[in-house]
């Protein structure tokens, strides 16, 4: 099944390229997942008065897993944000930054959660609110006792009492997110092609 926000993604898509081309949409298929073997093995294959446009769709990540590697930080440390909000001491908010790909494999969901939880009430007072003054004063980078993986606190001004969780981006992320970009022209390009013709055209979609 095709994921909503997909979805929403490609009509959007659809409704620009129609109304900048004043086309009538007649209708929409969807060659990948009907299977049909007239058509072209494409996300989309739309059907307009003289004129069909075949669209594929691809997600770009920064860098490998990292949708997954979004959702299982999420899963595994998203309730923190609501069982210290408010409950640190204030002025200031804080940031708890993971580097990528550290929560994969880890277990043990709940325990983990109440060793971070005390760990970061422990050393939230002791740390400053961030300026260009109290550098490094305003964190402190730790594997906590009963953690696998290390973790940075950060104390910052404004926003009182907030608190988030935020993944460390990978140094070499450019490289990377071109090297994604790269392996998705290489291979929805030569799909595309192969599906345009005389009265039909192709659009490669880039989210």
């Amino acid at each position: 099944m095709e994921k909503k926000h997909e979805k929403q993604v490609c009509d959007t898509i659809i409704h620009f390229i129609a109304k900048r081309k004043n086309l009538t949409v007649n209708k929409i298929c969807y060659p990948d997942k009907e299977k049909r073997n007239s058509a072209p093995s494409v996300d989309r294959l739309i059907e307009c008065p003289g004129l069909e446009i075949v669209l594929e769709h691809t997600l770009i990540e920064s860098y490998s897993e990292q949708i997954a590697d979004s959702k299982r930080v999420a899963k595994l440390l998203g309730p923190l944000r609501t069982k210290l909000a408010g409950r640190l001491p204030m002025p200031g908010h804080y940031k708890l930054s993971i580097e990528v790909g550290a929560v994969k494999g880890a277990k043990e969901t709940e325990h983990i959660q109440n060793a971070l939880i005390n760990w970061i009430k422990e050393k939230a007072p002791l740390l400053r609110v961030g300026s260009p003054n109290v550098a490094p004063a305003h964190y402190i980078r730790e594997k906590p006792r009963g953690i696998p993986f290390e973790v940075t606190l950060y104390r910052f001004a404004r926003r009182d009492g907030e608190f988030c969780i935020m993944l460390d981006a990978p140094e070499d992320l450019r490289k990377k997110k071109r090297q994604r970009i790269r392996k998705a022209l290489e291979e929805k390009c030569p799909k595309l092609c192969k599906a345009r013709g005389d009265k039909r055209i192709s659009i490669l979609l880039l989210e």
